[in-house]
């Protein structure tokens, strides 16, 4: 924290910004502060870019706790063999592309941000038989679990389809507009924004106005199917995902089926 610059030019900080600036020591990401501070971050992300572009404060990244490898093969075996797969003991770990998140440092360097095009493809080693091809179908995953991830990568690559995966909502958007999918799984309970407000906000842009969601969630009730009706989805299937529930609806609704008057189907 760089106050002291501040008072060297004859300004000081309000009071209410010191008890603030006195919570930055270093040691904290930017999703600690927000729970230190009880603000969402969108509006703390706001509030330190505006710190740091003044000068009163500096960005690192830091690296992620590693996860022991042995654990996240048997996290992913017993996610595949749930999912109905046959396990690939691949040792990846799908948090392992993501950038660590941001605290406030003295080396003054901007953290970096998770690329969704890195995850394009899938994992290595999980490639289907002969590969997919540029011309498959991109299948956009939007859950923040890193173990719905890694089953959704490894079932739809052995499919044949091209796979992007997202983890982080405010995140998505974008990357639909940029990636342009031609089918979305959306998670509907997720920090920052739900699944249904994101199907709102993909339902504004005319591009996507046909494309097919279909919503994933533990929470598989008539309530929640009408909801996710109303705010625009194509189809709605409850976890767990599994490869006899996911690859048929990618079946059925990537192979010229009309989605105009489609209805949702209120029973489980």
């Amino acid at each position: 924290m760089n106050d002291e610059k501040f008072r060297h030019q004859g300004r000081s900080l309000p009071e209410s910004h010191e008890r603030f600036l006195s919570v930055l020591n270093g040691k904290r990401s930017v999703r600690d502060l927000a729970v230190k501070v009880q603000k969402d971050l969108t509006t703390l992300a706001r509030l330190l870019a505006t710190y740091y572009e003044q000068g009163i404060i500096e960005l690192a990244a830091i690296e992620d706790l590693p996860q022991p490898e042995a654990e996240v093969r048997a996290s992913n075996a017993r996610a595949s063999t749930e999912a109905g797969l046959e396990p690939q003991d691949t040792g990846h770990n799908p948090r392992s592309r993501m950038s660590a998140p941001p605290t406030v440092a003295s080396s003054g360097a901007l953290p970096t941000s998770l690329d969704p095009a890195s995850f394009e493809g899938g994992h290595p080693g999980l490639a289907a038989p002969g590969g997919a091809s540029p011309e498959s179908p991109l299948v956009m995953c939007i859950d923040d679990s890193p173990q719905i991830c890694y089953i959704m990568e490894q079932m739809l690559t052995q499919a044949g389809y091209r796979v992007v995966c997202i983890q982080e909502s405010v995140e998505a958007v974008s990357s639909i507009l940029r990636r342009k999918p031609a089918f979305i799984f959306l998670d509907l309970v997720m920090p920052v924004a739900s699944g249904y407000e994101l199907c709102k906000q993909i339902r504004r842009v005319s591009a996507f106005k046909d494309i097919p969601i279909v919503i994933l969630t533990g929470n598989d009730g008539v309530i929640d199917r009408v909801r996710a009706k109303m705010v625009g989805a194509t189809d709605f299937v409850g976890k767990p995902v599994k490869a006899d529930k996911i690859i048929p609806l990618l079946d059925k609704y990537l192979n010229g089926v009309n989605l105009a008057g489609q209805e949702l189907a209120i029973a489980p």
